[in-house]
């Protein structure tokens, strides 16, 4: 009998055409993932940092307690612009978790030091007073006004204290039962701290009493101004390059705030502030009776 032979031949791979439509259905999915997977990583990054202000509004609450009610003051000394910051104060006894960090010499601690709570994830700028003097980043800021009481554009809740005073009334910040609109009033937010949107180091410094370790809301925090004053709240965007054309900053940067009975809310800077355009001056815009406002109802 005739043996009968096998002409088929196994097939032993993909063709060309084949591997091509695979490669690109992995590209097409790797292209619809990736910026999915850029968003959810965002999105930790925001929670984490809103995390972190409410350790740092947690640790303002006990160190309060021991305050007969006051909120951490900043003191910049005469002499040579030494000082306390507000987060020297919470080091100072270890109420942000830091070891006591004792007298800290007024003057910002170079690194390695623990700034991994003053630092927002999202933060990716380098801290110092200038590129070659690097120093440990604070990428928030507490709401402050002025040595001498409030101002239609500085109504916070840190007394930014030029001289010696001692920590009772006298130089005392805001007591927490004073902020009459807790949950309606920022305390603390995310401050970038830089002199112009070009800049590319944050002046905001860990243990710094530098104006950029304050928020003057009026005139540093203007999500409407478009010109080059301090940036405050640059944090929080897809890019940490400035707005493009035609987009006003207060739709741009979503920041986290730190409200007066621990909450904290992401949110346009925008609305923040008043709708009414009429509170705009020349560079500034007034506090009163917006969210800023720690002093509505005194």
């Amino acid at each position: 009998m005739k043996a009968v032979s096998n002409s088929s031949s196994s097939r032993s791979g993909f063709t060309l055409i084949e591997l091509l439509v695979v490669i690109s259905i992995i590209a097409l999915l790797i292209g619809i993932l990736l910026p999915a997977l850029g968003s959810a990583r965002r999105a930790a990054r925001v929670v984490a940092c809103a995390t972190q202000q409410q350790q740092i509004g947690r640790a303002t609450f006990t160190y309060s307690a021991d305050f007969d009610g006051y909120i951490m003051k900043q003191e910049r000394y005469q002499a040579a612009g030494l000082g306390w910051s507000w987060d020297d104060f919470l080091g100072t006894g270890g109420y942000d978790g830091r070891a006591d960090i004792g007298n800290p010499d007024f003057a910002p601690v170079p690194p390695p030091f623990q700034d991994d709570l003053y630092r927002c994830p999202l933060d990716d700028f380098v801290h110092g007073f200038n590129a070659g003097t690097v120093r440990n980043a604070r990428s928030y800021g507490f709401t402050s006004y002025a040595a001498n009481g409030p101002t239609n554009n500085r109504r916070g809740v840190i007394r930014d204290l030029v001289g010696t005073a001692a920590l009772g009334e006298q130089g005392a910040s805001l007591r927490f039962e004073e902020v009459l609109k807790g949950s309606n009033t920022i305390i603390m937010a995310d401050a970038l701290g830089l002199n112009n949107v070009a800049d590319t180091v944050s002046q905001n410094i860990l243990g710094s009493i530098n104006n950029r370790s304050l928020i003057f809301a009026g005139t540093q925090f203007d999500p409407r101004n478009l010109g080059t004053l301090s940036r405050q709240a640059l944090h929080h965007s897809d890019t940490q390059s400035p707005p493009p054309p035609g987009v006003a900053e207060d739709d741009f940067y979503t920041p986290n705030f730190l409200y007066g009975d621990g909450h904290v809310e992401t949110k346009r800077a925008g609305d923040t502030v008043k709708e009414d355009g009429a509170y705009i001056q020349t560079n500034r815009f007034f506090v009163q009776d917006t969210q800023w406002d720690a002093w509505a109802g005194k």
